[in-house]
């Protein structure tokens, strides 16, 4: 599961449907899960933060049915117009 705070780049209104437009930069860290013990690279290498590229993301809206599905570009980008609330993101 991915949660995320992001700032608004501009509101849309348009009546019952305002939303706020955001464009989210995903990125992803990784623990290790190995059985012998890691070297200090590979917990490094792990901590980095990577671009989740070109991935499906559902997003979804707390207290409320329904998603949205979303695809990110090569850089982990993605533009979305949701409405003000609390979202997760899988």
């Amino acid at each position: 599961m991915i949660s995320s705070n992001v700032p608004a780049t501009k509101s849309c209104k348009g009546g019952s449907n305002d939303c706020i437009n955001l464009k989210l930069n995903l990125t992803y860290t990784s623990s290790y899960c190995g059985g012998a013990a890691p070297t200090p690279e590979i917990l490094e290498e792990h901590r980095k933060q990577k671009i989740l590229a070109n991935v499906t993301i559902r997003v979804i809206k707390a207290g409320e049915e329904g998603e949205l599905v979303v695809k990110t570009d090569e850089k982990g980008s993605v533009k979305v117009c949701l409405k003000e609330g609390n979202y997760k993101l899988y």
